[in-house]
Formats: structure tokens, sequence, C-alpha cells
């Protein structure tokens, strides 16, 4: 029905036959696509907002390097993040899942996770097993 692009991804809201439902599809998920003489039927439903599909809500505060600040703004949205002397800080809202964990690792020692405490634990201790691999 439409194309979303969120967090730096391309999603597509659509109606799935094997679940007789709507879901939202990661494209980067698809591995094969076919084309077929079937046609789009049109069942009522309006777009609604991927949040209303995502359940809960992480609430989550970043200590942003200087360095990174620039690249953080376009990630995190240069309106989530403050200045307070001379220190940078964000405050984010995922979808809860386990993604967050590796996607925030990907930024490397350019941020720190303050808050949720559970989330920071969780990343220390992924860290901690990768220095441990060496």
């Amino acid at each position: 029905m439409t194309l979303i692009f969120k967090s730096y991804t391309w999603y597509m809201w659509g109606y799935c036959l094997k679940r007789s439902d709507y879901r939202m599809f990661k494209l980067s998920r698809i591995r094969k696509i076919d084309l077929t003489s079937n046609f789009f039927i049109h069942r009522g439903e309006k777009y609604m907002d991927p949040e209303e599909f995502i359940g809960e809500i992480v609430k989550i505060t970043l200590k942003i390097n200087k360095e990174f600040l620039s690249r953080a703004k376009e990630y995190f949205q240069e309106k989530n993040i403050n200045e307070i002397d001379n220190e940078f800080f964000a405050s984010i809202e995922f979808p809860n899942g386990e993604w967050i964990k590796e996607y925030l690792l990907s930024f490397g020692s350019n941020i720190e996770v303050l808050e949720p405490l559970w989330l920071k634990n969780s990343i220390i201790n992924e860290a901690k097993k990768i220095l441990n691999m060496t």
C-alpha cells in the first residue's frame, strides 16, 4: 500500500496473503519477487504509522562524542540533540528489540548509552564478549 523510509531503512506496508492481515515488510529482507498477473485489491484499510505496529517503545538517552555530532544529527535527528555544559546528549525513542543493542554498538565509542540502565549494561556485556574474542 505504501513505502516508508524510517531509521535509514525502507519498509513496505501492505496486505500479507499468508497472514491475511496488513504487515510491515522490511525491503532488505525480501529475497525474491515474482511478477504475477494478480492485481492489488484494496481492502479499505488506510495506512497507519509504523509505531502502531511495533508495541513497546524504549526511551534512550545517549551522550555523543563531539567529533561525531554532525553524523549524530543525521542518525538521531537534530531536534533530539541537546547541548549541556559543552557536552551533547540525544533523547531518542526506538521500538524495543534486540536490534537496538546491535544498532547502537555500530557507532562504536562515538556514543555512550546513559539510560535505560538495562540497555547500557547489555551493551557493556556485549562489548566484553567482543573483547574476549581476541
